[in-house]
């Protein structure tokens, strides 16, 4: 363990000192591409019926962005039904 984290010292020491720019983590990555974007869903009504609507649109979008995964975490539930 004490060489990875040699190596990773070493590693980070050379990029700095060679005047490259470091490469981000992947929080950091996310975080950055969470910040800018579009929220292109933003619920923008008035009315409980609007809500609803939105609610049904807001759900049937994340099921299609979420794919199989989304199936396959309801079938090993034991939820058979479909909305």
């Amino acid at each position: 363990m004490h060489y990875v984290r040699g190596a990773v010292a070493l590693m980070l020491s050379y990029s700095c000192a060679s005047g490259q720019t470091p490469v981000p983590t992947v929080d950091q990555e996310i975080k950055k591409l969470a910040a800018a974007a579009p929220l292109a869903m933003r619920f923008e009504g008035t009315s409980g019926d609007e809500c609803r609507r939105w609610q049904k649109d807001f759900a049937a979008k994340l099921r299609e962005l979420l794919g199989p995964a989304c199936a396959a975490h309801k079938v090993a539930n034991g939820d058979s039904s479909s909305n």
